[in-house]
């Protein structure tokens, strides 16, 4: 293993350790890993080995990983939701800007290869001027 690697590996747990912290001390709770719970998580399936579709089964790879306990205020939990509902709403924001910002390059190309839309643009974007004033 080389140097970098494993130093490397070293931050990384660190880092995983220290954002766990910062979970843990942000929502005043308590995690630990449980005794008795397991959770089976399926292995990705290998889709670039070659298989005989004959011999294949329909079992797949299974390990199981272990689950963590937490104890943690009912406020803060109601915190946890709330924090996660506006994660997604700045996702779906973010896609949508995404695709904003495709159309306006787009928009902006064939503007660029095609002079009579281009001025066409242009002209419209006086009377938009106009308008607003």
């Amino acid at each position: 293993m080389n140097n970098y690697y494993y130093n490397h590996q070293l931050n990384s747990q660190d880092y995983k350790e220290r954002e766990r912290d910062m979970f843990l001390r942000k929502y005043e709770a308590q995690a630990s890993l449980s005794s008795h719970k397991m959770y089976a998580v399926r292995e990705p399936f290998n889709y670039s080995a070659s298989y005989d579709v004959a011999s294949l089964s329909h079992s797949f790879q299974v390990r199981q990983e272990p689950c963590v306990e937490m104890f943690i205020p009912q406020h803060k939990f109601n915190d946890l939701i709330e924090n996660e509902k506006y994660i997604r709403q700045l996702e779906e924001d973010y896609r949508h800007l995404k695709g904003l910002e495709r159309n306006t390059l787009e928009d902006a190309r064939i503007r660029d290869s095609n002079p009579t839309v281009k001025k066409a643009w242009e002209k419209y974007l006086t009377l938009l001027e106009l308008v607003r004033k």
